[in-house]
């Protein structure tokens, strides 16, 4: 799976977890990647965290997963690797509070390649 499925619609057309994943993920990014970047800029950061908190904003629930949080922990257990596949990681502090996990070279060549 790559972070460009889904890429034009306007609408989730699919209960697919994992599609809902990397559609919530790149809904995300088309509305926040230029601040992301220029954020990085300024700190010079190498990696970068995105709380799941922020991608709740972009997510578009479905009947069968009506939190982000359960799209995600269902299309992980079925593929495991999905989030690693698009340079990704889900990590979670020991406040509970989760996030992904990038590097800003993974970032930036998303953003580039789809002028997000």
């Amino acid at each position: 799976m790559s972070i460009d499925r889904g890429l034009g619609e306007d609408e989730q057309s699919t209960e697919d977890p994992g599609v809902i994943v990397i559609e919530t993920i790149r809904l995300y990014l088309s509305r926040r990647c230029r601040d992301i970047l220029d954020y990085i800029a300024i700190t010079g950061q190498k990696n970068i965290k995105i709380s799941l908190y922020g991608l709740f904003q972009s997510y578009r629930s479905t009947e069968s997963f009506p939190r982000f949080t359960d799209a995600l922990k269902k299309a992980l257990e079925i593929k495991p690797d999905l989030l690693s596949e698009i340079g990704f990681e889900v990590i979670y502090e020991d406040s509970g509070e989760g996030f992904l996990v990038t590097s800003v070279e993974n970032l930036r060549r998303i953003c580039e390649h789809y002028e997000i």
